[in-house]
């Protein structure tokens, strides 16, 4: 099974960026496109937010991955709609002003937010060489916009929906949802 675009063989693969993720930057300057694959804002925010949340049964749900206590147990926001009614709405009843204050920071990707919204499209972005050359591909329409790029870049439109590569793709759980 593929696991990255590096493995697909294409021009647009051959000429961008290898990998660009959370701390890890180990692309080459001389990279002739940076690929940027971006998806649905309230998908990806909703993704983040599950990511981050702490499975209670395990033996250390906070272990270094799970940094992200007071968003989940001591505001307890479970739930993407709970962070977003009571973390973010003015006057919300029996929310602290201090949950409030967390909610906002961590939405607005602040250094001590989820890790997914701390390393959000803007923090790449400003990370990047002057002048690179950015080619955005959208989640939801992977298949044409990568045809497109290749198209353009010369190579031809062959790839297909079962090249895509497939990361960390789990079964979605009843509580993942908003």
């Amino acid at each position: 099974e593929k696991t990255n675009f590096q493995s697909v063989p294409s021009l647009l693969a051959a000429t961008t960026a290898h990998s660009f993720h959370r701390g890890v930057y180990d692309c080459s300057d001389e990279a002739a496109n940076y690929l940027f694959v971006i998806r649905n804002p309230l998908a990806r925010a909703l993704s983040a937010f599950n990511y981050a949340k702490p499975d209670l049964s395990e033996k250390h749900p906070f272990s270094k991955r799970y940094k992200d206590k007071e968003i989940y147990v001591d505001c307890d926001f479970w739930t993407l709609n709970d962070f977003a009614e009571r973390g973010l709405v003015k006057g919300s009843h029996n929310t602290t002003k201090e949950c409030q204050s967390i909610a906002k920071e961590a939405l607005l990707g602040g250094e001590n937010s989820l890790v997914h919204w701390y390393y959000n499209y803007q923090f790449y972005y400003e990370s990047m060489p002057p002048n690179a050359n950015i080619v955005v591909i959208r989640n939801e329409h992977i298949v044409d916009d990568w045809n497109s790029v290749e198209t353009l870049l010369g190579g031809d439109a062959d790839f297909t929906k079962e090249m895509v590569p497939v990361n960390n793709a789990h079964e979605k759980k009843p509580e993942e949802v908003y």
